[in-house]
């Protein structure tokens, strides 16, 4: 109704400004609109985004050790346009946390990339799991 002519311009703007690129189409935009938006509440967006919030308050006591102390194969795989969580992040995690995971940046994917190119985005996965396998 007259509620998504409001939101939805706005929930569009934010999407493709954390996505990172402009490589997104209307419809994978609005299939992340409906996901985030169907039966939800007021405040669900704000909720979603809490979880920034979460991880500063426990990245460092918990979830960084875990990964450090990980004696699996660890795979960091990244978006090189995501807006949200900057490459520099990977980088770090495969440098001073984990040097032994194996880190694949894909370049042109951004912050939704298993949206926007599925394919592309599971190129460096795959390849990961056949390799331990």
């Amino acid at each position: 109704g007259s509620m998504w002519v409001c939101w939805y311009p706005v929930l569009k703007q934010q999407i493709i400004s954390a996505h990172g690129n402009t490589s997104l189409t209307d419809e994978q935009i609005r299939d992340i609109h409906d996901a985030i938006t169907f039966r939800s509440w007021p405040g669900l967006t704000f909720q979603l985004i809490g979880y920034i919030r979460e991880r500063r308050r426990f990245e460092r006591s918990r979830w960084l050790p875990a990964i450090e102390q990980t004696q699996v194969p660890i795979h960091i795989s990244w978006a090189s346009d995501d807006c949200v969580a900057p490459v520099g992040i990977a980088n770090y995690l495969k440098d001073r946390v984990c040097p032994h995971a194996v880190l694949s940046v894909t370049r042109g994917l951004g912050h939704f990339c298993q949206i926007q190119d599925p394919a592309l985005w599971q190129q460096p996965l795959v390849k990961f799991w056949m390799s331990i396998l």
